[in-house]
Formats: C-alpha cells, structure tokens, sequence
C-alpha cells in the first residue's frame, strides 16, 4: 500500500467522505498524508532513524521516493544487518 501511496491516511480517509480531524496523531504538527507519514512527520523520522542506528546504519530521513530507492537498492543484499533492516522497514510501513 505504502510503495503505491494508498496508505490509509486521515487525508485519504476524508476525501472518502469519513467525518475525521485530519492533525497527525504522531506529532499533532500537520495534516496526515502518506507523504507526511514516511517523510515528514518529526516523530516517525526519529523512529526509523533509531531503528536505523540499531542496525548500524547511520542515515537521516530524507524524501518519501529517496528512500524507498535506498531500501530497494539495499534489500538485494544478503548480510544479517541487511535482513533486520527489512524488518524493520517493514514493521515501519506497517504501524503507519
């Protein structure tokens, strides 16, 4: 859902026609949009990016399409740190 950008967020959600508030949950910054969400929003950016320092991997968070290209590029490769951070990006795009 994530790669496709149909993510359920709170401004799909409304223009479905659901009578919600659309403030991100997470930081109650911005409006919750599925760009927000993967790349903006300052509390699932530091999440992903400790995740990240778990794993090794000292990277910031930069756009929704960067990233997506930098995991794909990583996910062919075989190493265990590799792996944990499938997972975790994984677990990442399920929670939001």
């Amino acid at each position: 859902m994530a790669i496709l950008n149909r993510l359920p967020s709170k401004e799909r959600l409304i223009r479905q026609g659901m009578s919600i508030e659309g403030h991100c949950l997470l930081c109650h910054n911005e409006n919750e949009t599925g760009d927000h969400l993967s790349a903006e929003c300052v509390f699932a950016i530091k999440s992903v990016e400790q995740v990240l320092l778990l794993c090794n991997i000292n990277r910031t968070m930069a756009n929704w399409q960067l990233e997506f290209d930098w995991i794909c590029s990583k996910l062919k490769e075989k190493d265990l740190i590799i792996v944990v951070s499938k997972l975790a990006w994984n677990a990442f795009i399920y929670v939001i």
